[in-house]
């Protein structure tokens, strides 16, 4: 009995420290996009939870385009960027986030 409680406690905290580090680099490529620290993390969380991992990996790659190219920054901007990937489970998770949080703080 003592293994297995042992046993969930190490599977439970890797499972967090996951969690944790997916919602971090989630919220480095938000900033990447331009948006604020304050809203990237606050998007950073339902952005994790909602999405793949494919789905997280494409918006990584679009934020890195994104950041590389001369465009000017801004939330409409990166709205438009999205509409363009054809998934519209990536741009309702975003959209829905960015409402909430940018009227939140």
């Amino acid at each position: 009995m003592r293994y297995t409680s042992s046993l969930l406690a190490v599977v439970a905290s890797f499972f967090l420290v996951s969690c944790v580090d997916k919602e971090g680099r989630v919220r480095s490529n938000l900033i990447e996009f331009g948006f604020s620290d304050s809203v990237a993390r606050c998007m950073a969380r339902p952005l994790a939870q909602d999405l793949s991992i494919a789905q997280l990996q494409r918006l990584g790659a679009l934020a890195k385009a994104f950041k590389a190219s001369d465009q000017p920054r801004g939330t409409q901007r990166v709205l438009e960027r999205l509409a363009g990937m054809g998934d519209p489970e990536i741009i309702g998770v975003v959209g829905q986030a960015t409402l909430g949080c940018m009227f939140a703080g």
